[in-house]
């Protein structure tokens, strides 16, 4: 299992981050998602062959939000 981090640009409200959380949770691989909208972190962990980074990364941005560093 691999954790990865990422800040997520706009993540302020609750809705926000559980529209993050769901995207990256339709992901198979992906095993638990953690959001923080006072920080603007993301914390999944996950299988990195099943759910590599970069898919991860287009999850956030289908949730309509921009990952703005890891």
């Amino acid at each position: 299992m691999h954790r990865t981090r990422l800040r997520v640009s706009g993540m302020e409200s609750e809705n926000a981050a559980r529209l993050v959380e769901n995207e990256l949770l339709g992901i198979e691989g992906v095993d638990e998602v953690r959001t923080d909208r006072s920080t603007g972190t993301v914390v999944v962990d996950h299988d990195a062959d099943e759910a590599p980074t970069g898919d991860l990364h287009d999850a956030v941005r289908n949730a309509g939000y921009e990952v703005s560093g890891s």
